[in-house]
């Protein structure tokens, strides 16, 4: 430890990390609170790093160009080309200080170091900087208070709650398709998951659609009981790279509904999916069950980390993804089970059906080692024929049903006043979706959504076809007598652009009887 003293650890290879770590997370759009376990992991990684290395090379200067390099492996190492370059000059670093053993060195190793650091300082300030140039750092910050902890955000008025008022919860199955869609183009029969369903008092949709191709835009116009290009600032969302995706995400996150609850003397919990655009982390309480989130995946899925982890462990990104689903699962059980003083809103989101696919329908594990099109629901890049495709979608969708029902029982039997329940899908299926050809796509399937609901002491509050940017709406006005005009129910797709929304011309659905 007295060798590693002498000197010090060098610590710009930790500023570069961080720096680095900023120029991905800053500019995606995501919540500054998704980012979180990126940034300490790398930073601190590269500080072990640079320690390790001290420790080998017995040199604080040496040791903080060499840390430099396997930063810059980690990040760009993917590239073969690179790789070999970083790792010939760690060669050329250890070579050099093997060699100023037997005779000193010429090389200005201090001078190296001093430059190396103020260069490191350079790089964090210029990444800042652009961020604000950009104008991606402002709402970043502007997301530390109104979705972090509820202390630091602005005070929202909290109504007292009617005696006897309902528990309300919302299950979304992320891609569920419709019951006759499964039929049609998967082959399956859902009607048994349906009449369970029906048999515990659920009314089901039939002809239920979303609005839109995409959860994000789904669930903002859902949780805003609006349609998207009523209620984005266009400005602000076409101002910037990034723009669109945080103030989408602004939206969702402090949406009408969840205002509306308020006002009526409601907590307003949300269990977390891993999706970040549509994170919902404006809830008045936000529950991370600790897996690894999109960002995360998407940022290492970029570096060396992803190909070292998963050659030792190949399932191991899948595996966090079955386990997500398993504890958003069971965070809503619990829930429904746990004594409160107000009645709340549960948004519970479960990221299944959707892509990837890493359950059989008997819920054994499906590998899943593509990180590159991890999340991609369409059919355009998986291997094996369409109908081993069709095939392994609706065998998870049978799993995820399987796993729903004792969910919905738990509720209802851990709940005093029988509660509100609604089972929804964002969207419908991807089989016949291209994403460069939204045109020319079968968009019926894809917005053919699943949509039950349990209304005690209420019959008929949804219509057969309903969509979901009326779902609460309908339900605010049904049950707490709030006055609703009901949206269109147009369906959107967009072209070049997620701001330059068309209208969908979709046929009435054949349904069985």
């Amino acid at each position: 430890m007295r060798r590693l003293a002498a000197g010090g650890v060098p610590v710009y290879p930790a500023l570069l990390a961080l720096a680095l770590v900023l120029s991905i997370v800053l500019p995606s759009g995501g919540s500054p609170y998704a980012g979180i376990r990126l940034l300490i992991g790398f930073t601190v990684g590269a500080l072990l790093v640079s320690a390790a290395a001290r420790l080998l090379l017995g040199d604080k200067n040496r040791a903080g160009l060499a840390a430099t390099m396997v930063v810059f492996f980690v990040f760009k190492g993917m590239d073969w080309r690179i790789a070999i370059l970083l790792l010939f000059a760690i060669g050329l670093i250890v070579a050099e200080r093997l060699a100023a053993l037997r005779r000193p060195s010429r090389v200005p190793w201090a001078l190296a170091g001093r430059i190396l650091n103020a260069v490191s300082v350079v790089l964090l300030f210029a990444v800042v900087l652009r961020s604000a140039g950009d104008g991606s750092l402002g709402p970043y910050l502007g997301a530390l208070r109104s979705e972090g902890p509820v202390a630091l955000r602005e005070s929202v008025p909290v109504g007292t709650a009617a005696a006897g008022s309902p528990d309300v919860f919302l299950i979304i199955l992320d891609g569920h398709a419709r019951g006759d869609k499964l039929e049609t183009v998967f082959g399956y029969d859902e009607s048994p998951f349906l009449a369970a369903l029906e048999t515990r008092g659920f009314e089901v949709a039939p002809a239920s659609r979303s609005n839109y191709l995409l959860t994000a835009q789904s669930l903002t116009s859902m949780m805003n009981m609006a349609h998207v290009l009523d209620i984005v600032d266009q400005g602000t969302a076409s101002a910037t790279p990034s723009g669109y995706t945080s103030e989408i995400r602004r939206l969702a996150s402090n949406g009408r509904v969840f205002n509306e609850f308020r006002e009526l003397g409601y907590e307003v919990d949300v269990v977390a999916s891993g999706f970040e655009e549509v994170a919902l982390r404006g809830a008045d309480r936000y529950i991370d069950t600790g897996q690894i989130n999109e960002l995360e995946l998407r940022t290492v899925g970029n570096t060396v980390v992803a190909p070292a982890i998963q050659l030792v462990n190949p399932d191991w990104f899948a595996d966090q993804h079955r386990s997500r689903v398993a504890s958003v699962f069971e965070a809503a059980s619990q829930l429904a089970h746990e004594a409160h003083d107000r009645p709340r809103f549960v948004v519970a989101h479960v990221p299944s059906p959707h892509a990837p696919i890493v359950f059989g329908a008997d819920g054994s594990a499906v590998p899943m080692s593509d990180l590159a099109n991890f999340y991609d629901d369409t059919f355009t890049h998986r291997p094996g024929t369409k109908e081993e495709n069709l095939a392994r979608y609706a065998a998870q969708v049978e799993h995820i049903d399987a796993l729903a029902l004792p969910v919905v029982d738990a509720i209802l039997a851990g709940s005093t006043t029988p509660p509100i329940i609604l089972v929804v899908s964002d969207h419908g299926s991807a089989a016949g979706l291209t994403w460069s050809d939204l045109k020319g796509s079968d968009l019926d399937e894809r917005t053919a959504n699943l949509f039950a609901a349990y209304t005690p002491g209420r019959s008929g509050v949804f219509p057969s076809d309903l969509t979901l940017v009326n779902v609460f709406g309908l339900l605010f006005q049904a049950y707490f007598g709030r006055e609703y005009t009901p949206q269109p129910d147009t369906a959107y797709r967009w072209e070049n652009v997620f701001l330059n929304l068309v209208p969908i011309d979709l046929p009435e659905p054949v349904l069985s009887k």
